[in-house]
């Protein structure tokens, strides 16, 4: 059956308002309780499109409930299941799910009980679930212990009612430490600094393969910094581009970085990469980070490859981190921490963990 498309976030605050609170209302009057779509999904990163159709989208919430209020959960989830609408909106409320793969699609039903979509839960719970700890941040180093695209997920999305003050608990999480975006941004610049030359050695020996991959991996890199200097998470590589764009400095890079991806010149290539370093670099001086670093482009030691040499930020942006926790981390191992590309940890929650511990110096 084709559904007509519109953002999931549109479709729950609606479901949430129209269906679900009114719901409780009637049986939970004095309920103190969260409520909104929030977490895994493109529906709540906000990138959904009608394909996203498929699974996991539809009429589905996260209902967040006390911890001392939980053991109303098979209560209220069969209660939901008697009493929720066949459909809304057009969508049913009701999923089936695989025993493989354990993916929830919207399937229609002439009658209920229903097996909704909307998870009833604890945020302790959820944040287990998402991060693999509840546990408040201590160390500033923390924040390295878990993957940007699982703390993504912890604060993207809308909560449509917010009795247990959520928010507050998300707020925390986006307030990222200086310190720790220097670190970020120096591991990510340390990438660029490892390759910075080497895309001009491809090209000078006619290898257009070989320096449009490294081009496009420091391009890559490139965006990243652009995440942190806009004080976002970065998205695992599905969004990477796709949110990108929605940054403030994306428009002053575009340009260049279609010289980048469409160009079969070397030189261009090469030429276009290290003005877009330039421009983030003079974003990044903005910031106020550490003193104001300029680096003019030049050749590099007398070869006709231009390059700014990037070590130089990485040196300053390092210098410039004062809190312990974060200066004892190990720049390589962040450097290969941060430069996953393809592999969505979120599903590993132990690697980050265990990759920071084992890196503290």
């Amino acid at each position: 059956m084709s559904y007509t498309f519109i953002p999931g976030l549109e479709l729950n605050r609606k479901f949430f308002k129209l269906v679900v609170e009114e719901l409780i209302a009637k049986k939970y009057p004095k309920l103190k309780y969260s409520c909104g779509l929030i977490g895994y999904g493109s529906d709540a990163l906000g990138t959904d499109t009608a394909i996203s159709m498929d699974h996991e989208w539809g009429p589905r919430l996260y209902l967040f409930l006390e911890e001392n209020d939980i053991y109303l959960k098979k209560e209220i989830d069969a209660y939901l299941s008697k009493n929720l609408p066949l459909d809304f909106m057009g969508f049913p409320t009701n999923y089936f799910g695989t025993v493989n793969d354990g993916i929830r699609r919207m399937d229609s039903i002439l009658g209920g009980p229903i097996f909704h979509h909307i998870d009833i839960i604890s945020f302790e719970t959820f944040l287990q679930n998402v991060l693999g700890s509840s546990d408040e941040i201590e160390e500033f180093s923390d924040y390295f212990a878990f993957t940007d695209q699982a703390l993504l997920e912890v604060t993207n999305g809308e909560l449509f009612r917010d009795d247990l003050d959520i928010e507050s608990k998300r707020r925390k999480y986006r307030s990222i430490p200086r310190d720790v975006t220097r670190m970020k941004l120096a591991s990510l610049w340390n990438l660029i600094s490892s390759e910075e030359a080497f895309l001009g050695r491809n090209f000078d020996l006619g290898d257009l393969i070989g320096g449009k991959i490294i081009a496009l991996r420091n391009l890559n890199h490139l965006m990243k910094i652009c995440f942190c200097l806009e004080n976002k998470f970065i998205p695992y590589s599905k969004w990477l581009s796709t949110l990108f764009w929605k940054l403030d400095i994306s428009s002053k890079l575009k340009t260049l970085f279609d010289t980048i991806v469409v160009s079969n010149n070397g030189f261009e290539i090469s030429n276009a990469l290290v003005k877009a370093y330039s421009i983030v670099l003079e974003e990044q001086n903005k910031k106020k980070l550490t003193k104001e670093i300029n680096l003019p482009i030049m050749n590099y030691y007398g070869r006709p490859y231009n390059v700014i040499f990037t070590e130089n930020i990485v040196a300053e942006l390092i210098k410039n981190i004062t809190d312990v926790s974060v200066k004892n981390l190990d720049l390589s191992l962040i450097s290969l921490l941060i430069s996953n590309n393809g592999l969505d940890l979120t599903d590993s929650l132990h690697v980050s963990r265990k990759f920071v511990e084992s890196n503290k110096i």
